[in-house]
């Protein structure tokens, strides 16, 4: 199956968002990403987009419908792609296998626990936060499990960003900003730096990201635009 020249408008990603996809591709080829773990993946185009940054690709997804429609979505775009539904039991041959993108059914956190640890020794993982949806919220805990890790990025989508009138969202009274994750991010104990969002493609979603470098990683950062306060 002949792959697909990408951007394409129906499968863009990250909300349609060609600008945030491009930002994401320069940090990837800047830094070395080698690993990508997306959390929410819904109907997997962000999913099919990182695949086709070159990297090994893990989505997290507690939905198995979604699982599904995303895996369809994923193969027809040229992708090899393999279900995980007992993520206890996967190794390490599978998870760096970066030429099969993993979707791993189950809670985000806890799936987290089981492919971290791994990923880590394997160079630099990026983690795209994007499971905001349903009654539980797992962003704080997501980023909790992350911190005995000292170099890694995180990316969380839908965050709301100072002075801009774009979409976020909003959990039990409180939105997600600096200010609801600045305690668990503070928890890692090590030097970090922060940006967010500063341009967004008008026909997208509008929706805010904010970029957290943790570790060694921050220090190699020049005129990223949109530091944090």
């Amino acid at each position: 199956m002949s792959q697909k020249v990408y951007p394409e408008w129906s499968l863009v990603g990250f909300a349609d968002d060609e600008l945030t996809a491009q930002q994401i591709k320069k940090i990837i080829d800047t830094h070395g990403v080698r690993n990508v773990v997306e959390t929410g993946i819904f109907e997997g185009k962000t999913t099919n987009r990182f695949r086709l940054m070159g990297v090994n690709v893990i989505g997290v997804e507690i939905n198995p419908e979604y699982a599904e429609n995303s895996k369809t979505l994923i193969e027809r775009e040229g992708g090899n792609v393999e279900i995980i539904k007992k993520f206890w039991e996967t190794n390490e041959k599978t998870l760096l296998d970066s030429s099969v993108v993993k979707i791993i059914l189950g809670n985000s956190p806890d799936v987290m626990k089981t492919v971290a640890p791994i990923l880590q020794k394997n160079g630099l993982t990026l983690y795209f936060l994007d499971a905001h949806w349903g009654d539980y919220w797992p962003i704080r805990d997501e980023i909790a499990v992350l911190q005995n890790y000292d170099n890694l990025i995180i990316i969380a989508d839908d965050f709301k960003v100072p002075g801009k009138d774009w979409g976020y969202v909003s959990y039990k009274g409180k939105d997600l900003d600096w200010h609801y994750i600045e305690d668990v991010v503070n928890g890692f104990k090590k030097k970090y730096r922060y940006f967010y969002s500063r341009e967004l493609s008008e026909k997208s979603a509008l929706h805010g990201k904010i970029y957290i470098f943790i570790g060694p990683i921050a220090d190699t950062l020049e005129n990223f635009d949109g530091e944090g306060e």
